[in-house]
């Protein structure tokens, strides 16, 4: 099945290498290089969320396996792209925190500093909207956002202090 699996996906044939692989990897449930073919024909076949938990299959089955981490964090990269395309910050954070996880600096630094621009335009919304439940989930989200938690912490009591501020 691995030989056959691995034709059809450089033939571009990804339903039949995606079938082949779930049948090798049925047979041999610890095969990481299987779990890795896999995600890539479901990347291959814009499948992200199967590719993604297929890579972390194969990353629990082989932690330091470098094309394993680097074909999860491409998925990864891909996702991110997408949801902040949509302006699903949010979702597009959490993706970033894992890329930060399977990362060593200097790209984790790089992350960090694309979380926290992210951060930064979520933190906009909230303050256009002013709202004391905005802010609250924000902070609920983010409560060790660099600059902004304490903001909103601020923000939060100011707004239960004089509730009138609300609508300004």
């Amino acid at each position: 099945f691995f030989t056959q699996a691995l034709q059809q996906q450089k033939n571009n044939k990804m339903e039949s290498s995606i079938d082949l692989w779930k049948r090798y990897l049925a047979k041999n449930p610890r095969s990481f290089r299987g779990y890795n073919n896999l995600g890539m024909a479901y990347y291959s076949n814009d499948q992200l969320s199967k590719a993604l938990s297929t890579f972390e299959t194969g990353l629990d089955l082989e932690p330091q396996d470098p094309k394993i981490k680097d074909n999860l964090k491409r998925t990864l990269r891909f996702q991110v792209t997408l949801l902040s395309e949509e302006k699903d910050y949010d979702s597009a954070i959490s993706y970033l925190k894992r890329i930060w996880e399977l990362s060593v600096e200097p790209e984790r630094e790089k992350v960090a500093l694309e979380i926290e621009t992210m951060e930064d335009i979520i933190f906009e919304q909230v303050k256009r909207s002013n709202s004391l439940e905005d802010y609250e989930a924000f902070l609920a989200k983010y409560p060790n956002s660099p600059g902004y938690s304490n903001e909103a912490r601020r923000r939060i009591a100011r707004i239960k202090r004089n509730p009138h501020d609300e609508e300004k």
